[in-house]
């Protein structure tokens, strides 16, 4: 089949995963954590994987107290509540979600990795994935939005194309892969340069607050969750990689979360 030229920077091979990969854009949030007097702490990124069911990291949101504190905030559907608010910069409006707290049984998460002497994650292991799952409130904004197919997460492939959707900080810059992200979304292309039990390692550029991003293959399918960024590590590093970035397997989160659990968000 030919390769369809798209602008998420690398060719996909059919329209129809064009259309898939488009069309998740409406189910990525922005994650701002706020303090006790509703200033700004610090930002992630989350995504829909029901209808009101949220995944992202275990280092953005661990426990439900920080989920209280949190905005998830969406991109509105109506491209012209997105137009620019004028000035050289475009301002999307966003829809503000808040966490349901209602029930406890509705937040699973894993610790993130343990931290090696100089602060920076090690790699992801059985019961140290780094993900959280939960509920935000029933809200008229989240209606009719697209969401990742958890249970139809694929297996990664090495040399294949990854995409990474993510909201990071404003202005932020990939320092490493030398990309600026400017503005309030951002969706890359690179290539998956290693697969090891747990992790992928992949060339796609991400920068601080990309962290619970979704990461898809070149179909469309769900593939790992970002979780980290800048692996300089020469024990991890892939030969030929000065440096790179890495994702949680989706699989592996999957399988970690057991069959009583899975049923239930299958319920959802």
């Amino acid at each position: 089949m030919a390769a369809t030229s798209s602008s998420f920077g690398m060719d996909t091979s059919s329209k129809e995963a064009l259309r898939r990969l488009e069309a998740y854009e409406s189910a990525v949030c922005r994650i701002v954590v706020l303090d006790d007097k509703k200033g700004y702490v610090d930002c992630g990124t989350g995504f829909l994987i029901g209808p009101n069911l949220l995944m992202t990291c275990n280092h953005v949101i661990p426990d439900i107290a920080t989920a209280e504190k949190c905005e998830f905030q969406f991109f509105k559907q109506n491209p012209s509540e997105n137009r620019s608010t004028g000035g050289s910069r475009s301002l999307p409006s966003y829809d503000y979600v808040k966490f349901d707290a209602s029930d406890p049984e509705k937040f699973l998460t894993s610790p993130s990795p343990n931290r090696d002497s100089q602060g920076h994650p090690t790699e992801a292991t059985e019961g140290r994935l780094d993900y959280t799952i939960l509920s935000l409130q029933k809200d008229p904004a989240l209606a009719g939005r697209t969401f990742f197919r958890l249970f139809e997460s694929r297996v990664p492939e090495l040399g294949h194309i990854s995409y990474l959707y993510q909201h990071p900080k404003v202005d932020s810059v990939d320092v490493a892969l030398r990309v600026k992200f400017k503005g309030a979304f951002s969706r890359g292309a690179g290539s998956i340069v290693s697969v090891t039990s747990y992790e992928i390692h992949y060339t796609t550029p991400t920068a601080g607050g990309s962290s619970g991003s979704p990461v898809v293959n070149g179909e469309g399918d769900l593939i790992a969750l970002h979780y980290q960024g800048g692996i300089s590590d020469g024990c991890r590093r892939p030969a030929g990689h000065e440096i790179c970035n890495a994702g949680v397997i989706m699989k592996r989160i999957v399988e970690s979360l057991g069959e009583a659990n899975c049923e239930k968000i299958k319920r959802r």
